[in-house]
């Protein structure tokens, strides 16, 4: 069984990672002992290596997503956003391995323990093996999908691995020491989850797996939602067999965990309830049976046989018909299982020994309750304190060398070299403004505007939509917001360029023209035009409210015009990203040239990108362009050849949101996985 845990952590100045930042951290181990204390407080170092062949990872905060046990029982492993982590159960000790270590990603999302002490991690990018000194890796090309949710070992010693995501390869994956098999596909009928939660063997060598459809709300090109849960049972010869929830399982209802008692029957940790399976029935156990009516967070069996179950009312046992509670959780405990794709997960792990480890995300650290004292971890840090740790999704800096950062949970962060500022709070939306140095030049966010200077406008209150998405300062100190409009404020008055130019609300070429949102970014040239990418084409401003259209590749899904597309900036060339690959557009030459991920063969476009989904580019001290991908890596162009740089040559992720480089001729990345840097003696 595994535990998942939350934890947060950042580094300190001589690179020792402590820990700190908000969590959903839980192992527990049960004691006697009825008595609850105040909490008292300790500092916890993580230990590992921070900087390797001119990469220096920044963690900041971390939360644990599984935990199993060590082979010998002394330790517990971990499965964390930042990392493999063991925690020693005597010495307290936390060791951590990343990316620069050989770990397939540092964004982990599950651990198992093999009979011969084997550590089996699902990474954002795979699985990887850890045999106490090396890792070996295993990617999308042998598992089918690269983001991997859940892994576990059945009774044979094999290993199952789910995903996450639609996925048309498969959605759950088994390893027997010769290859993967895949089960399932999106193209197949609907016997299997596409993400899967939850694995559990069986005692005959099979395994129980639940899960759920992703639906797109209609009209919308949204992220998918929570649809149907399922649960399926795969035998020791791999035959699959789909078990149909009851008909009042809510739509949407999440299958949180997976355990099974002592006789062997499943019992599932839903948002409805624990729901037991009976010969093929479902039995639900509610607020009648002593549970909370918000359902349950997890279930697990001890050696003993007896089920404990965590749900809002606390840690309890279940006798097969009542839920009693044991222990009540402290009073800033907090769970959002809402059901949400990747919301945190909790579970339990029972073992032996008086001690239970609990943590929220309601504070930072986690608790450790022992001789019936809980004990609260939190950790000093030169990092900014986030919920989930540095998850940038921009990165620039400004005239003086400092570097900026902004991400949905941080907010706006800076970072001169030595210490890191907090200077802006979290938003749901926030993106930073450049000018066409690319230099930062403000930020926008929540209904928000801020300029360089630190001084923060409502939009509203300026005439300007608070729905646009991003923003650029001008050669002339104007500064224009785009997204669902195009707004040019002179610093007293606003001038909307989209209501007289029809050209620009054109639909996209999917349907709804992706929710509405018809322009993806804005730049300047070396001359000082502006320059507008729209859903259908690029725009090229004459002054005024006068637009000329330029063109742009508009057909097929590896095109210019995607959801996070951008003009980053503009050289001798403009230069843009789309979300399945990169165009660029020679201004003296009036020309397109596209560029996919290597291996694709497209007419008229040239596969030379570690991955297609691009999130954003960057330029270096040099000026050349550094683009980041959802799931392949980094591609850079030095003018005569290309480049790519991964997890395996040190990048914390291969998903990278935002980029940047610094004063020095070092980039800066913003990953799932936390922030990674390149030092300029690495790249040259």
């Amino acid at each position: 069984m595994s535990v998942s845990c939350f934890v947060a952590a950042a580094h300190d100045r001589r690179h020792r990672t402590r820990l700190v930042g908000m969590a959903t951290f839980i192992c527990l181990f049960f004691s006697a002992a009825n008595a609850w204390a105040e909490t008292n407080k300790k500092i916890l170092p993580i230990h590992g290596v921070r900087s390797k062949n001119g990469w220096t990872y920044y963690g900041g905060a971390m939360y644990f997503t599984g935990f199993a046990k060590s082979s010998d029982g002394k330790a517990l492993w971990a499965s964390t956003n930042r990392g493999l982590a063991r925690f020693d159960l005597q010495t307290q000790r936390l060791d951590r391995w990343t990316a620069l270590d050989g770990l397939a990603d540092s964004d982990t999302s599950g651990v198992a323990v093999d009979k011969q002490g084997n550590v089996w991690v699902a990474t954002f990018s795979g699985a990887s093996r850890f045999d106490g000194q090396r890792f070996t890796t295993w990617g999308e090309r042998e598992i089918g999908y690269f983001w991997l949710n859940r892994i576990a070992l059945d009774r044979r010693g094999r290993v199952w691995v789910g995903t996450q995501g639609r996925n048309p390869r498969g959605a759950a994956c088994l390893y027997d020491e010769r290859h993967w098999a895949r089960y399932n596909t999106v193209d197949s009928d609907d016997e299997f989850p596409y993400w899967i939660d939850a694995i559990v063997p069986d005692s005959a060598g099979g395994v129980w797996l639940a899960g759920s459809y992703g639906t797109l709300p209609p009209g919308s090109a949204g992220y998918f939602q929570r649809g149907k849960a399922q649960v399926v049972h795969v035998d020791d010869l791999g035959a699959v067999v789909r078990t149909d929830l009851p008909g009042d399982f809510p739509q949407g209802g999440v299958i949180h965990g997976l355990a099974l008692d002592a006789q062997g029957r499943l019992l599932a940790a839903t948002t409805k309830g624990l729901m037991r399976l009976e010969t093929g029935q479902w039995k639900t156990f509610g607020a009648e049976s002593g549970l909370d009516a918000n359902g349950v967070w997890q279930a697990a069996r001890d050696k003993s046989g007896t089920v404990w179950v965590l749900s809002a009312k606390g840690i309890g046992t279940f006798d097969g018909e009542r839920f009693a509670v044991q222990k009540p959780l402290p009073d800033d405990w907090a769970y959002d299982g809402g059901g949400a794709v990747g919301a945190p997960r909790a579970e339990l792990l029972v073992a032996a020994g008086p001690r239970i480890f609990l943590a929220s995300r309601a504070r930072p650290g986690f608790y450790e309750l022992h001789q019936g004292a809980w004990t609260h971890y939190e950790a000093e840090t030169d990092g900014p304190a986030s919920p989930f740790g540095l998850s940038v999704w921009d990165i620039a800096r400004d005239a003086k060398g400092i570097v900026h950062f902004v991400g949905n949970t941080v907010g706006h962060v800076l970072f001169d070299g030595k210490t890191w500022t907090q200077a802006g709070r979290p938003s749901e939306d926030y993106r930073l403004g450049r000018d066409r140095a690319q230099h930062y030049a403000g930020w926008i966010g929540g209904g928000e505007l801020a300029d360089a200077g630190g001084k923060i406008y409502s939009l509203k209150s300026l005439g300007l939509d608070p729905r646009e998405s991003g923003m650029y300062l001008d050669t002339r100190g104007h500064i224009w917001l785009w997204g669902w409009k195009l707004q040019e404020w002179d610093g007293a008055q606003v001038i909307d360029h989209t209501d007289d130019d029809p050209r620009f609300a054109r639909p996209g070429p999917y349907p709804g023209g992706y929710g509405g949102l018809c322009l993806r970014g804005l730049g300047e040239d070396r001359r000082g035009r502006l320059w507008v990418q729209s859903n259908w084409g690029l725009f090229r401003w004459e002054g005024g409210k006068k637009w000329t259209f330029v063109g742009g590749k508009l057909q097929g899904m590896h095109g210019l015009f995607g959801w996070h597309s951008k003009v980053n900036g503009i050289l001798d060339q403009a230069i843009f990203c789309g979300s399945w690959g990169v165009s660029v557009y020679d201004i003296a030459k009036q020309r397109w040239n596209n560029y996919v991920q290597r291996g694709l063969e497209i007419p008229d476009e040239q596969s030379v990108l570690a991955g297609s989904y691009i999130e954003n580019c960057g330029f270096d001290s040099n000026g050349n362009p550094w683009y980041g991908s959802y799931e392949g890596g980094v591609s850079m162009f030095d003018g005569q050849a290309w480049r790519y740089f991964t997890t395996r040559d040190g990048l914390a992720c291969n998903s990278v949101w935002g980029l940047g480089g610094d004063a020095d001729g070092g980039i800066w990345f913003g990953t799932q996985g936390g922030i990674s840097y390149l030092a300029p003696s690495a790249i040259k």
